[in-house]
């Protein structure tokens, strides 16, 4: 009788054999609609722990929500407009020079966001340059304002009246654009860099 108590217990090891311990646990598709931390099943919803149907959990990075599985942008998400610096043609598209006789423009930019309506602001002036450099911010704008509307207008500042010396309109799609990583759009007879920095 007590060898056959032994058999019983090599039967014992043989289920401790399918399970956790013998590696039998596992999480994957069939298994876990969330996502997976190692062997375990997680709701896959947070932004700490996101994901579905048994793929590896992922931290979402900041201004980012976990929602349908996925780290998506936060459109409620608030970011920074930079202006770093600029271009001039040398001459008016007319072939004409900016300031008479033969000076040199005067760039400042008008910024707007989210519509063509009212500015946000302008850049300061930056006097007698082709070149100009800003390095200027225009603060806190929701993620869903930048992805509908900016636009600048790049302006040569005159004692008696302003002159166009280019406008551009685009969207910024934050959740593609790299931050702090200056972007080129081309406005007229000039070329503005900007870049977006969370808030």
């Amino acid at each position: 009788t007590g060898g056959a108590a032994g058999t019983g217990g090599a039967a014992g090891t043989g289920g401790a054999g399918t399970g956790g311990s013998g590696g039998g646990a596992t999480c994957d598709a069939m298994s876990c609609a969330g996502c997976c931390m190692g062997t375990a099943c997680l709701p896959g919803d947070s932004t700490a722990a996101c994901g579905s149907w048994g793929a590896a959990c992922q931290g979402c990075p900041p201004s980012f929500l976990c929602t349908g599985g996925g780290c998506a942008l936060d459109p409620a998400s608030r970011w920074d407009l930079v202006i770093v610096d600029g271009t001039v043609t040398e001459k008016t598209s007319g072939g004409e020079d900016w300031d008479y006789p033969g000076g040199l423009p005067d760039p400042l930019v008008t910024v707007y966001v989210g519509s063509p309506g009212s500015p946000v602001g302008s850049t300061s002036t930056m006097t007698n340059t082709l070149a100009p450099s800003w390095n200027e911010y225009f603060a806190d704008f929701r993620a869903d304002e930048l992805g509908t509307y900016v636009g600048f207008v790049v302006w040569d500042d005159d004692v008696s009246s302003d002159d166009v010396i280019g406008t551009c309109a685009f969207v910024v799609d934050v959740e593609f654009a790299t931050p702090e990583v200056g972007y080129a759009v081309s406005c007229g007879d000039a070329t503005i860099t900007y870049y977006v920095r969370r808030h």
